[in-house]
């Protein structure tokens, strides 16, 4: 990784050029899901009875500069000694070639083209979710019971 990049919602303007432009020039950039990760976000159903969140900052950076987007879980397997970095395939955005009113390209934020997305995004998060549910906390016991007892299935 050529950096890190450290902010809060005062800095969002700054930070949102500097990664566009890094995406723009075949940057990679790793996106984590936590207080920063922007104040848009949408619910989906999860496994039979559940609901989880995502935010949407990945996927409108991924439509603004036509970069590929993938989602990864870390998941330990042995306590503080190994670990599973589990790279998703890619999540493929929409992207229409039409302009929108008056010319322009469409917003990032058009949701109704980050839907397929989103969905592609929940399914590859659910898959992690049923190898090491007990890895999610903040579900808890929950975990098991809405996606299964499923623990720790690897392939070797």
């Amino acid at each position: 990784m050529a950096g890190r990049i450290v902010f809060d919602r005062d800095d969002a303007y700054q930070v949102t050029k500097r990664i566009s432009a890094i995406l723009k020039n075949n940057g990679v950039v790793l996106m984590t899901n936590n207080v920063y990760s922007g104040s848009t976000f949408v619910e989906t159903r999860l496994g039979g009875s559940g609901h989880a969140q995502f935010a949407t900052t990945p996927l409108s950076f991924a439509a603004r500069c036509g970069a590929a987007l993938f989602s990864m879980s870390t998941l330990e397997i042995q306590p503080f000694e190994t670990y599973d970095a589990v790279i998703g395939t890619e999540i493929q955005i929409f992207r229409s070639e039409k302009p929108g009113l008056g010319g322009e390209r469409p917003s990032a934020k058009a949701f109704a083209t980050l839907a397929g997305a989103v969905l592609d995004f929940r399914d590859q998060f659910e898959a992690d979710l049923r190898r090491c549910p007990e890895q999610y906390m903040l579900w808890g016991r929950q975990a098991h019971s809405m996606v299964g007892s499923s623990l720790h299935e690897t392939d070797g």
